[in-house]
């Protein structure tokens, strides 16, 4: 009987220990590699200088233009030719969604969030946690566009703003499995402007309950 109950001991601890080790059990959003935050990357550093409609005087008026405000992280991507544009290419990167600020998106869901251009220091790279001002692309009933469903980031770059330090990310993977003590957690969760340029009036900094406060 002792020999039994040894045994099942040193299994119950190898299995926490391996548990321990891998992201697919329990917290794995906790144990997630994540990339390295990029903030303050001056607009002038991108290949693509756009020529942009609408400027933003506050975060607050680039929130109302939003469909949609997310928190997550980059988990895969690639290039395509831009079919709008044939020899120019996009970025579509699937999104997984931690916490959701505005719109009809929840925790959990993976979106595709589709940039201009490739290799270029203006559009997000895998692993990268970032808080996301979104349009949607199309929401008409046209069923022959490959962008349809896909969304693009509210002024190119100034709807970026990436996880102010990697240690918050561990509060935010707490918002996305519980909705216990959302409020507080969501106050020390704070993003950096992902790219600064004069064109856009936007704090440098803001929690996700700042935002929330927005919509």
């Amino acid at each position: 009987m002792k020999k039994n109950i040894v045994v099942q001991a040193i299994a119950v601890t190898l299995s926490a220990l391996i548990c321990a080790s891998l992201a697919g059990c329990g917290s794995a959003g906790a144990n997630q590699k994540i990339a390295q935050p990029r903030i303050g990357i001056s607009q002038s550093t991108s290949r693509f200088q756009f020529s942009r409609v609408k400027l933003y005087s506050s975060m607050k008026e680039m929130a109302d233009d939003s469909s949609h405000i997310v928190a997550g992280i980059v988990t895969s991507q690639k290039v395509e030719e831009d079919v709008a544009a044939p020899g120019t290419h996009v970025t579509l990167s699937k999104f997984r969604i931690m916490d959701s600020l505005k719109g009809d998106k929840k925790a959990g869901e993976e979106i595709t969030i589709n940039q201009d251009g490739r290799d270029d220091p203006m559009i997000i790279k895998k692993n990268e946690v970032v808080l996301l001002f979104l349009h949607e692309m199309y929401t008409g009933d046209a069923r022959d566009l490959p962008w349809k469903g896909q969304y693009s980031v509210a002024g190119v770059w100034a709807g970026i703003y990436s996880l102010s330090k990697v240690n918050e990310f561990t509060t935010l993977s707490t918002i996305e499995s519980t909705s216990s003590n959302r409020e507080k957690n969501e106050e020390e969760v704070n993003f950096s402007r992902f790219m600064i340029s004069d064109s856009d009036q936007l704090p440098e900094t803001v929690s996700l309950s700042e935002v929330r406060e927005m919509k």
